[in-house]
């Protein structure tokens, strides 16, 4: 198989599942070779060694080395045709595996990168670089966008994302989704207060939303990351990550009829700089998770962002949607189901498209069925965002037949 997985950093609780995904692959082959980024995952490794199987594994001791010069050294002598960068937390604040793509991308070699809950939850995605290009699934929306779809089909990609919806609609499971287990009580406690004394000095009434309110028509709604240094968005779209200057980049772009409603990630319970902001904005509104990105969707005409996963969701319901970026995230191919848009000064003449044109529902149609397709779904008849090890290990699986495809 001539294999190389490279790890980043891997937190204790996924030892397991990666090992158990590991093993899937020793058992195929012998010919596998594995670099850890640090020392601790490989020390760990080399204690689970299923059985004393010999596996070539080695990690990079002197951080140092010309990294590129090492790459490209252990490739060619151990003559690597694919290789399989983990889809671990830092993935893109990895020095190590940004020089590792560039050099396997120089060297033709077959990359794979598989994502959990990418870019809907419930899946996997196997993308071949860094910059998300998904290649199997690009070309099978290039190809089902000029194909009439079969009865069958229909109704399969039909179910499909009406069971999203319906997972979308389910609170509960959407609330859990952020409810960060391994926050200590102290720094718990410690959260609770700094964001309930900024709740009461910079919550301004006049920045709350009435999602009740009947005359609540014609709103574009802004999806916000996490914060400034997003993962994907620093390595991807870096000009974008200051979410405080892109919202004043989009504050005049706003048609005078239609209402702005930012929405801050499920995990941020309050924008300070953004409340002060908007406050004297009665067009503007700023919504946290006393209502949910879903529902805020089904009130917008229109949605924009950037590096969110969220930016599909407007999909599932045949909205219009603008990314903003020179480097698109989940829309790579050509002529996407969205609207794309290199900056925010230049979104005017989007948001104007938008608003005198009809939604293509065909593309929409035709990109659910591409991702039905391509992508691997834990469980066959149920959506979570959980994966354990036997969802694992049907990655495993499919990255073995695709390897032997080649």
């Amino acid at each position: 198989m001539k294999l190389l997985f490279f790890f980043s950093h891997i937190q204790i609780n996924n030892y397991k599942h990666t090992f158990n995904f590991l093993k899937n692959f020793i058992l195929e082959s012998a010919a596998i070779h594995i670099i850890f980024e640090d020392y601790s995952n490989y020390k760990d490794f080399k204690k689970n060694n299923y059985n004393n199987i010999l596996i070539k594994a080695n990690f990079i001791k002197n951080k140092n080395l010309n990294l590129s010069d090492f790459f490209l050294k252990y490739i060619i002598e151990k003559d690597i045709k694919y290789c399989i960068i983990n889809c671990g937390l830092g993935v893109f604040q990895s020095k190590p595996i940004e020089i590792l793509s560039q050099v396997l991308q120089k060297n033709n070699i077959k990359t794979f990168i598989p994502i959990s809950n990418s870019p809907l939850n419930g899946m996997f995605s196997i993308y071949n670089n860094l910059k998300f290009d998904n290649n199997e699934l690009n070309k099978n929306y290039n190809k089902n966008l000029y194909i009439e779809e079969s009865r069958n089909i229909k109704l399969k990609v039909t179910e499909f994302i009406n069971n999203y919806i319906e997972y979308q609609e389910n609170n509960l499971i959407q609330k859990n989704k952020f409810k960060n287990s391994s926050t200590s009580i102290y720094y718990s406690i410690k959260n609770n207060v700094k964001n309930f004394t900024q709740n009461v000095l910079y919550r301004y009434n006049s920045n709350k939303l009435n999602i009740n309110n009947k005359n609540n028509n014609n709103n574009i709604l802004l999806l916000l990351t996490k914060n400034d240094n997003h993962w994907i968005t620093k390595y991807n779209n870096p000009e974008l990550c200051n979410k405080l200057t892109n919202i004043k980049k989009i504050l005049d772009k706003i048609p005078a009829n239609y209402n702005l409603i930012i929405k801050s990630h499920p995990r941020i319970k309050i924008e300070k700089d953004i409340e002060i902001l908007i406050k004297n904005y009665h067009n503007i509104k700023i919504c946290y998770n006393e209502v949910s990105t879903f529902d805020l969707i089904k009130i917008s005409k229109i949605i924009i962002g950037y590096g969110t996963t969220s930016l599909i969701l407007p999909l599932l319901l045949n909205k219009h949607v603008i990314e903003i970026g020179k480097e698109s995230i989940f829309f790579r191919m050509s002529n996407p189901p969205v609207q794309k848009v290199d900056n925010f000064e230049d979104i005017d003449d989007r948001i104007n498209f938008c608003i005198s044109n009809d939604v293509n529902k065909k593309k929409i149609f035709k990109y659910f069925q591409s991702i039905q397709q391509t992508n691997i779904l834990f469980y066959k008849n149920n959506i979570t965002h959980k994966v354990d090890d036997e969802a694992w290990t049907l990655l495993a699986k499919v990255l073995i037949k695709k390897i032997y495809k080649y």
